[in-house]
């Protein structure tokens, strides 16, 4: 930073005091470098400088750190290895966009704090895994804010059209990318699936246009929309980027909405938010289990809350984990995979408490009940009838 400096002499003395006032100011500045304004022991002579500018120790012009200096590089250095927003901000690579709906949606996020404080406490279990998969691929930090307008990071958001998960997968869509739904599971809420399908998919809209903002218009009002924009604007001899084509209401929104997040994530501090720091590591990792066991359980093993339970592992439909394989795989947080294989050892009971049951044809859900000793009212629920 450069240093303001002030030096008053009398005018008649300067060329003959010019060497040894230059001496003497270099020592005042080191001895006396902390305080605001100070009084040299040469005659009617005064070194000011500005409090922000002054750094304890040597001059930072000279190339060298004191002691103090170094260990605040080291803590900032550390802060930023630390701190997954610092990652994601030195990720963007899509250019900034001017549009009034951006302006739009900061006032809206900025007048919710408490949406916005859930929002990023919801991500803290995923935003770190979607981070590095998109940095594999080499695409811009930008997508991996996209759920966050998308579904505000909630695995288990429906849209009023059945989109799903925190990517918003329509059934068909999610199908085509691999994401199997059935009355077992759902891995349109599966948060590695559909993260993996999600990239794919951006990854062939960016192919086929070119840019990614019209990849993410694409990915919100489909390729045909975009694709018969793209022809109309030709036809007439207008631009086809973005914001020149005619796209739907909420498609025209979508990429300004993301500039807002963005705008919002990279100084939170203008809008009167404060991003909770998120730790630059995994949150989760995968742990073999049996083919079948009780989620209920599966909890208790680990150490954990249903509710933290279901939010890893948000596509099970049913409170039994089941597969026709020997053994698969669920998410848990690294800090309870020791606990939960340990308990899994010394567990000598059934991992299950439900069974499946083919109900004949014409048989009402009461008589099942009653057959079974179960509510019947539990029964719906845990079937979802």
């Amino acid at each position: 930073m450069q240093r303001n400096l002030s030096i008053s002499l009398p005018t008649s003395d300067w060329q003959n005091k010019a060497t040894y006032i230059t001496k003497i100011f270099f020592i005042i500045c080191f001895i006396f470098a902390s305080h605001a304004f100070a009084i040299t022991n040469a005659q009617n002579v005064e070194v000011e400088f500005l409090l922000d500018d002054v750094i304890k120790g040597i001059s930072t012009d000279t190339g060298i750190q004191t002691t103090d200096e170094q260990a605040l590089a080291s803590k900032t250095l550390a802060t930023q290895q630390n701190n997954l927003w610092q990652r994601i901000y030195d990720g963007y690579a899509m250019p900034n966009i001017s549009s009034p709906y951006t302006a739009k949606y900061e006032h809206l996020y900025a007048s919710k704090p408490d949406y916005v404080a859930k929002m990023i406490s919801r991500s803290e279990k995923y935003l770190f895994y979607v981070v590095e998969e998109v940095e594999k691929r080499g695409m811009p930090m930008e997508v991996a804010l996209l759920p966050m307008i998308e579904s505000a990071y909630n695995p288990k958001a429906l849209s009023r059209s059945k989109a799903l998960g925190i990517w918003q997968f329509m059934p068909a869509t999610g199908r085509h990318f691999g994401l199997k739904q059935n009355w077992w599971a759902d891995h349109r809420r599966d948060v590695k699936a559909s993260t993996k399908a999600a990239l794919n998919y951006l990854e062939k809209l960016h192919g086929m246009f070119g840019s990614w903002d019209l990849a993410l218009a694409a990915y919100n009002a489909g390729e045909g929309t975009v694709g018969r924009a793209i022809k109309k604007n030709k036809k007439l001899g207008r631009p086809t980027d973005y914001q020149s084509l005619k796209l739907p209401l909420e498609t025209t929104h979508y990429v300004p909405k993301l500039q807002a997040v963005k705008n919002i994530v990279t100084d939170p501090e203008q809008y009167g938010l404060i991003l909770a720091p998120i730790a630059n590591k995994a949150y989760f990792a995968e742990v073999v289990v049996p083919n079948q066991i009780d989620i209920k359980l599966a909890a208790t093993l680990a150490g954990i809350s249903h509710q933290e339970f279901t939010l890893l592992n948000p596509k099970y439909n049913r409170p039994i984990v089941a597969s026709i394989n020997k053994s698969h795989k669920l998410l848990l947080p690294i800090d309870s995979i020791a606990s939960f294989e340990t308990n899994l050892k010394k567990h000598n009971t059934s991992l299950i408490t439900w069974t499946v049951y083919k109900a004949k044809s014409g048989e009402h859900i009461s008589k099942i009940a009653k057959k079974f000793s179960i509510d019947s009212s539990q029964l719906r629920k845990v079937n979802s009838l």
